[in-house]
């Protein structure tokens, strides 16, 4: 019998996956020696490997270029393939399917620049001081985008940065796509008249006062998604540079306002949609019932609570076409084997439980806390449902190892490749985050950004600010697949048992049948924060 000759990618991704799971075992038998005396035993096998190893995938191959898509403001349990099953995200369902989806991930960060700098840095927060909007990745940091421009990618970054800041932001993105394409500018709630929105956009306002706009008289083609979408699907239609690129596209949908445009307005507001309880729930911190007051939510009823969620029911599904858009613009240009397609979202939205709109940094709900992600990367791994507790900060360690790039020392996230190759069904017994400010900070007097002024309900954010500044004093969660412990500066601790009471509403910080676990629970917590403290600078050479 002849015989069976294989192609030299195929050699070359089975070399590829033998010296993957080779470093993965180095890095076993080293656990009982210091870290850096593995890294350098990796990196020297690596060196000497010359046939058809990670140095021939990485200097004869082409490497994958990269899709990463973040939604603003997205919970996991909005989408369909979560079982929701009022959403419709038809693509997205499908696509898990196809991919590795992970259905028990959790943001460190319940806030936008502060999670994506996580993601980016593969570190916790509170190294760095990422706890407000105004403090990205600085120059020195660890950022996936630098490491991938070191390494030969182009990088584009669309619709908005909230991840690098701007005095090194143009030495790692090449192209910023802020302002539409094609001659198109996309309509901006600053453009916005008396005619655009259905209700009123007025300090007082029901509606307003909870961000929401309702219907907007606009078409969908008009909004900055759609056409950084186009411009995306331009880019890869006529892509022939022989580099990779790195595509990071950050929606604005579905972060409110709470606003759709027609056909989704309607087709969402015909469904029978179940509302969240008009209430904050039991024992909880004092704060949350200041701000289920000083929004006034209880003025909105039934139908009003309904149109909320139909609004960020319809955004989702607007969002659900945009990344369809553009998975099938990487497969029929015969680019998508080659490409790490990557969907996930900074953090997630209350819509509406608790009796509070939009978010807030020191709330723990899983509503804001659990996002999706979703890897589609066929040539090395097989579809398959993720339930082990990941973080956001295990994804960048991930692509380092994808794409050969050695892995800088100061990264905490852990790879995430054992688990997504069925090597184990387990990650990480608990999930950690953080939010808030310290005293000092809540003592400068701000004034609004322009920009939000549009937007009423920022008004009373910026309100709770100066009537309760506790309420930003600085808390931390740990979460384990049953239990959720948050432990604060100020006010009251919170612990719920999620096995009984999904939706985070009685707060059984003061149960005696819990107390034991909860001690337990905070020991966890505070070795954590010890074992997390800052780790950099590396020192070589440390001396006792």
């Amino acid at each position: 019998m002849p015989r069976k000759k294989y192609s030299a990618d195929f050699k070359a991704k089975i070399a590829i996956e033998a010296l993957q799971k080779r470093k993965r075992d180095v890095m076993k038998t080293e656990r009982d020696g210091s870290e850096t005396r593995g890294l350098k035993k990796i990196s020297n096998f690596f060196k000497g490997n010359n046939c058809l190893g990670l140095n021939h995938y990485n200097h004869t191959m082409k490497r994958p270029n990269i899709v990463l898509l973040i939604a603003e403001e997205l919970g996991y349990n909005f989408l369909g393939y979560a079982g929701n099953r009022e959403s419709e995200t038809p693509f997205l369902d499908k696509l898990t399917g196809k991919s590795v989806t992970f259905c028990n991930h959790f943001t460190v960060q319940g806030k936008c620049v502060p999670s994506r700098a996580a993601l980016y840095s593969g570190r916790y927060p509170h190294n760095g001081g990422h706890r407000t909007l105004g403090i990205e990745l600085q120059k020195g940091e660890i950022s996936l985008a630098k490491l991938l421009k070191e390494h030969g990618y182009f990088n584009i970054m669309a619709i908005k940065n909230h991840t690098i800041d701007k005095a090194v932001f143009h030495e790692q993105i090449d192209e910023f796509w802020l302002d539409g394409s094609n001659g198109r500018k996309p309509v901006n709630i600053k453009d916005y008249n008396g005619d655009t929105t259905s209700h009123e956009r007025v300090s007082g306002n029901k509606y307003a006062d909870n961000y929401l706009f309702g219907k907007i008289n606009m078409q969908e083609k008009d909004t900055c998604d759609y056409i950084a979408t186009e411009r995306a699907c331009e880019f890869i239609r006529n892509h022939k540079m022989s580099q990779p690129f790195f595509m990071n596209l950050n929606f604005h949908y579905t972060h409110p306002p709470y606003e759709i445009m027609e056909p989704y307005y309607s087709h969402f507001m015909s469904k029978d949609l179940t509302l969240f309880p008009n209430f904050p729930g039991n024992n909880k911190p004092e704060f949350i019932y200041k701000m289920h007051d000083l929004y006034g939510f209880s003025r909105l009823d039934p139908n009003d609570r309904k149109e909320m969620l139909a609004c960020y029911y319809g955004m989702l599904n607007f969002l659900d076409n945009r990344v369809r858009e553009i998975y099938e613009t990487l497969e029929h240009t015969g680019q998508l084997e080659n490409t790490i397609f990557i969907f996930t979202s900074d953090h997630g939205d209350l819509v509406g439980q608790h009796g509070i709109p939009e978010k807030w940094d020191t709330i723990f709900s899983d509503n804001i806390m659990k996002i999706p992600l979703i890897i589609h990367y066929p040539q090395i791994f097989s579809p398959r449902k993720i339930n082990a507790l990941t973080e956001n900060i295990d994804v960048l360690p991930l692509l380092l190892e994808l794409i050969g790039i050695d892995r800088p020392y100061g990264i905490q996230g852990k790879n995430l490749m054992p688990v997504m190759r069925g090597e184990t069904n387990k990650h990480k017994d608990y999930v950690f985050a953080e939010g808030g400010h310290e005293k000092d900070l809540l003592e400068i007097k701000i004034e609004p950004n322009q920009d939000r002024l549009h937007i009423v309900g920022y008004l009373k954010k910026a309100e709770m600010r100066e009537i309760m500044p506790d309420a930003l004093r600085k808390a931390k969660m740990i979460r384990t697949e049953k239990y959720k412990l948050v432990y604060r500066i100020k006010d009251k601790n919170e612990f719920y048992d999620l096995v009984n009471d999904p939706l985070e509403q009685e707060n059984c910080y003061d149960k005696v049948e819990f107390a034991d676990l909860i001690t337990r629970m905070e020991k966890l917590l505070l070795d954590h924060l010890i074992e997390s403290e800052e780790n950099l600078p590396f020192d070589p050479s440390p001396i006792s």
